[in-house]
């Protein structure tokens, strides 16, 4: 009995020390679990409801979070990731306290440039359009390759994004999968 604690004990070790740099945290817009030593969010959570714009992204930028490690602008310079919104800024434009906590690092992946500015956007406002028909709960896992590529700042690239997409009234899901590439053509390319 004493052997099997002591393999189990040696496999588990390594979960432990990783869960102590990954941490859940709840934001008014979204729930995020994130990864301190990847410095980029695992996975993120958010709701999507018809709203009625009162604020907008003017003069906003990201900002990082008090007591957590998450990646900064250093991340994003001469390279080819954007400071991709998990929770789309958009879809939170009812106040400026909404649309101001999605530029939060926690919401921020390393996302290619050409996914960031194409079928993902586009599903952004897919998501919108079929809000107004019913709310909708949001979730994204970021997807990491075992030894995932690291930029020279720290920051782990995710692989791919997972995105699932659920229509809260009739339980649909429907699940999307991009990699973090030079993405292009109609979101629905990536429809699983």
């Amino acid at each position: 009995m004493k052997k099997l604690l002591l393999v189990l004990s040696l496999f588990l070790f390594p979960l432990i020390v990783e869960a102590q740099n990954d941490t859940l945290i709840v934001r008014p817009t979204f729930e995020v679990f994130y990864s301190q030593k990847k410095k980029q969010p695992l996975k993120l959570t958010y709701n999507v409801i018809p709203t009625v714009c009162k604020a907008d992204r003017k003069g906003l930028d990201f900002f990082e979070e008090k007591g957590v490690i998450t990646s900064t602008d250093a991340d994003y310079v001469n390279n080819d990731w954007d400071k991709g919104h998990l929770a789309p800024a958009a879809s939170f434009c009812g106040s400026k306290p909404d649309i101001s906590s999605t530029f939060s690092y926690l919401n921020c992946a390393l996302q290619h440039y050409k996914l960031n500015r194409g079928p993902w956007k586009d599903l952004e406002a897919k998501e919108r359009e079929w809000c107004n028909i019913q709310p909708l709960v949001v979730t994204i896992e970021v997807v990491y390759d075992v030894k995932p590529n690291v930029l020279p700042s720290g920051a782990d690239i995710p692989d791919g994004f997972t995105k699932k997409v659920k229509f809260t009234r009739t339980g649909e899901v429907k699940t999307f999968y991009f990699p973090n590439t030079e993405c292009s053509g109609p979101f629905t390319n990536y429809q699983k």
